[in-house]
């Protein structure tokens, strides 16, 4: 009887209000949507983010290791971690200062990468303005390099142009790369933090050089998830006292503040 009652009483009342339950109904409702939207938008933002995120740090960790180059056999290091699945994968970039003349000064300098051009990056392939439909494999080949479109608007070069490119290493030395524009790529992803940058071939980089010792100012690694990527950050900074490393979420609280 109870149970009945109550429903009938319920059902009688709704009926009574006619249009002013139709009314509280038809509120409740667009705000049960409002807040589900409002929660699909943050979740969208925050996945964005946090992609964007990740390729410009250039992997789920990067290691930097600017005052102590890491040496070809440091990377040995790395390929057992990737052998016992601490990470997915992971590839080295040796960085150096360039400049277009053998006598140009600190302000008319650029960053220059060497990498390896079937293994970079290990996050998203960059964007590419001219050509739209290039890669970073197709593009490193033959002494030509990838440059980022500051680079051009700086130095006023364009695709197809052949340049000596002069540089001195960290080590003091310096050498001559007779490079070709190949391809451009946009400030945005892996490049956002790039400004005026060449990219060339690691064995292109080294053949202009044979005998300077080779060296690597980043490691760029990818892991599996949040629980890797601190097993692998632990071990990596026990294995090298001296390097750095960041984690997409050290840099996401960084853009976040």
């Amino acid at each position: 009887m109870k149970a009945s009652m109550y429903f009938n009483y319920t059902s009688r009342s709704l009926l009574r209000g006619g249009q002013r339950t139709i009314l509280a109904v038809f509120c409740v409702a667009v705000g049960v949507m409002a807040i589900v939207s409002l929660q699909l938008v943050g979740s969208m933002l925050q996945s964005s983010l946090t992609t964007n995120t990740r390729d410009t740090n250039g992997g789920d960790i990067a290691v930097t290791a600017q005052s102590a180059p890491l040496k070809a056999s440091d990377l040995s290091y790395f390929a057992q971690l990737k052998s016992n699945e601490t990470i997915t994968n992971y590839t080295a970039v040796t960085s150096a200062n360039g400049s277009l003349s053998a006598a140009a000064s600190s302000f008319q300098a650029f960053s220059v990468e060497a990498v390896d051009p079937n293994n970079y990056p290990v996050v998203s392939q960059p964007t590419f303005v001219t050509p739209s439909n290039g890669s970073v494999s197709t593009f490193l080949t033959h002494n030509q390099v990838i440059v980022t479109q500051n680079f051009l608007d700086n130095f006023h070069k364009k695709v197809g142009d052949s340049l000596n490119v002069y540089i001195k290493t960290q080590a003091g030395s310096g050498q001559t790369l007779h490079v070709t524009i190949a391809g451009v790529a946009a400030n945005s992803g892996v490049f956002a933090q790039a400004s005026s940058l060449v990219l060339i071939s690691a064995h292109d980089y080294q053949a202009a050089a044979p005998n300077t010792p080779v060296t690597y100012s980043t490691v760029d690694v990818t892991t599996a998830n949040q629980a890797h990527t601190d097993t692998a950050v632990k071990a990596i900074n026990n294995q090298f006292p001296l390097v750095s490393t960041q984690t997409v979420a050290d840099a996401l609280k960084s853009q976040q503040s």
